[in-house]
């Protein structure tokens, strides 16, 4: 698995309903973590949040360009910065099974934080290595109502 160059942090995942071969679960974190949209897929990214404070990008590339046209489409809030964030991934990706819901923290559209859960018509893959999970499916995308999919 292969992280992108850039993500659009949608907000903080709170946990998935997961489906495997007829058997259901639900994957939590005691960390936090971020749901994350990379910019031109349909694909979701969970993320680990860092420890610390990441420092502000002052000079915004395409890939940064992308990220931040995502986000204020998402959230219809002018994104004020980007920040690097360096994640290891300690294995290879395995397949986790089909998300059938999802919840979430986020502050879109207002600025304060609600919580949202979305259910899936399509349930898309999941595959995780080490912290690092990706969400992925042909119908899976990020509107300016929320998660499509």
């Amino acid at each position: 698995m292969r992280l992108p160059p850039s993500v659009a942090v949608l907000g903080e995942v709170l946990d998935l309903r997961v489906e495997q071969d007829g058997r259901r679960s639900t994957l939590s974190w005691k960390r936090p973590h971020w749901l994350c949209a990379e910019p031109g897929t349909q694909r979701l990214w969970i993320l680990p949040m860092p420890a610390e404070e990441p420092e502000p990008l002052e000079d915004f590339d395409e890939d940064l360009r992308a990220a931040a046209k995502l986000y204020r489409r998402w959230s219809d809030l002018v994104p004020v910065g980007a920040t690097r964030v360096q994640v290891r991934i300690t294995s290879s990706a395995e397949f986790r099974g089909h998300v059938n819901v999802i919840g979430y923290r986020s502050s879109k559209w207002n600025g304060s934080f609600d919580e949202y859960e979305h259910i899936f018509t399509r349930p898309p893959r999941i595959e995780r290595a080490g912290e690092v999970y990706r969400i992925t499916g042909s119908t899976l995308r990020v509107t300016p109502g929320g998660i499509d999919g």
